[in-house]
């Protein structure tokens, strides 16, 4: 869970297919939203990821940066400008890794890849 101006989001990790998704609730947990279904991965990359053809696209973190939310993925990190509505990825240097860390001060974000163990 992350608190974000007027509310706070939540990564959900669903078993049946392990995944994540994020969810908002901008009334004190009364109700949630679901967002970012774009940053959701299709039912073919889930069953590509089965078979061990592609990495997984897992949601790992959600941040909030002044107007900006930012969420961590596996496979890079992506910030929407509209409460989570649209996503854009960020262009970010290629590195092996398995997510990203973030942290926000103020309106810095630091990004620390996760190397594994």
């Amino acid at each position: 869970m992350e608190r974000i101006e007027g509310g706070f989001a939540a990564i959900v990790h669903n078993p049946i297919n392990q995944t994540n998704t994020i969810h908002l609730s901008l009334d004190s947990g009364k109700t949630r939203n679901a967002i970012g279904g774009e940053l959701q991965p299709s039912w073919f990359s889930l069953l590509m990821r089965k078979t061990g053809l592609i990495k997984s696209s897992d949601i790992l973190s959600i941040k909030q940066m002044g107007k900006y939310l930012i969420c961590g993925r596996s496979d890079g990190i992506f910030r929407s400008a509209d409460g989570g509505k649209t996503w854009t990825k960020l262009v970010l240097p290629a590195i092996e890794n398995y997510g990203f860390n973030l942290s926000v001060s103020g309106n810095v974000i630091y990004v620390i890849p996760n190397k594994g163990c």
